[in-house]
């Protein structure tokens, strides 16, 4: 099969790749009112490509701690990753109509 879609298939998988980044960063934390009370971003992902992040406050009240937060949300990323990674010739199959 020819490359033909090359730079549209490097262009999602960069999608992919800094997603993935992204839900590890370390703007899951943050502080918000004038007590500068701490919440989490949690990452919100129901397959497919979009994602978003979602303010839980919750999360700290309960007792998680960043580092538990990070490490939920990687898991979440590590799912994302697995479940949009394609080859090239599967990318083809799926979103090209030859």
């Amino acid at each position: 099969m020819s490359k033909e879609f090359q730079k549209e298939y490097e262009a999602y998988m960069k999608k992919v790749t800094d997603a993935f980044v992204d839900m590890q960063s370390d703007k899951i934390y943050g502080t918000i009112g004038h007590d500068k009370d701490i919440v989490f971003y949690e990452v919100m992902w129901e397959g497919g490509l979009e994602y978003k992040f979602d303010l839980n406050c919750s999360k700290y009240m309960k007792g998680v701690t960043f580092e538990e937060m990070k490490e939920w949300n990687a898991k979440v990323a590590k799912k994302y990753l697995v479940a949009n990674t394609l080859s090239y010739d599967e990318w083809v199959t799926k979103h090209i109509q030859l």
